[in-house]
């Protein structure tokens, strides 16, 4: 039978496959967003801890019980509900949020409400546009420290820069949906954002 907060992944190539926490996936009897990082050998049938963005549907769409598509990541503070605080109340919440603030039009109270609509989708271009070469440009970089305001709104860090490579593209959607909602002119220095990492990772 069909479970909330678990998805199961079968990966049918010989290609191990990197899932990213905060994945929207779209479908079954309700969109879900990941709620850890996983990776999924070839071959391979793994079960996935998941939060529902879709508070208004439980039936299944002409997809049936199936999964289509990832359609990218949520913003940062729907992210953190899934992988933090771990409550589908509180990941309801930070969704209704995002979509209010957006002025998407979400019957179904679907966070790809937000990612599909018109108006977000032309404002995210236009941030993307001045960040998405970062990675080529700053080589040897493995990670991003994401700051609105006067505070930091994400921080993600890979094993290489590769990896980071890849999932980069998500990641600033992720960071750029929460700018858009939430955000304001940056208030940090960088000296003031070096020292927040060191706080927080400090070996």
């Amino acid at each position: 039978g069909a479970q909330v907060n678990t998805l199961q992944a079968v990966n049918t190539s010989t290609d191990t496959i990197y899932l990213m926490q905060g994945e929207v996936v779209v479908g079954g009897q309700q969109d879900r967003v990941l709620a850890q990082d996983v990776l999924v050998p070839p071959g391979a049938r793994m079960d996935i801890a998941a939060f529902c963005v879709e508070h208004g549907r439980w039936s299944e769409n002409g997809s049936g019980q199936a999964f289509t598509a990832t359609i990218g990541l949520a913003a940062q503070d729907v992210r953190k509900a899934a992988a933090v605080d771990k409550e589908q109340g509180r990941v309801w919440e930070r969704v209704a949020d995002n979509v209010a603030a957006s002025g998407a039009s979400a019957p179904s109270g679907s966070y790809a409400a937000l990612l599909n609509d018109a108006g977000f989708q032309a404002a995210r271009e236009r941030y993307r546009e001045r960040l998405r070469d970062l990675p080529e440009q700053l080589p040897g970089v493995v990670g991003v420290v994401a700051v609105s305001g006067d505070r930091v709104i994400g921080c993600d860090v890979f094993a290489t820069e590769a990896l980071l490579r890849q999932a980069y593209p998500q990641l600033i959607d992720a960071y750029i949906a929460q700018a858009l909602g939430h955000g304001g002119p940056v208030r940090m220095a960088p000296e003031q954002v070096q020292a927040w990492f060191a706080d927080h990772f400090a070996s």
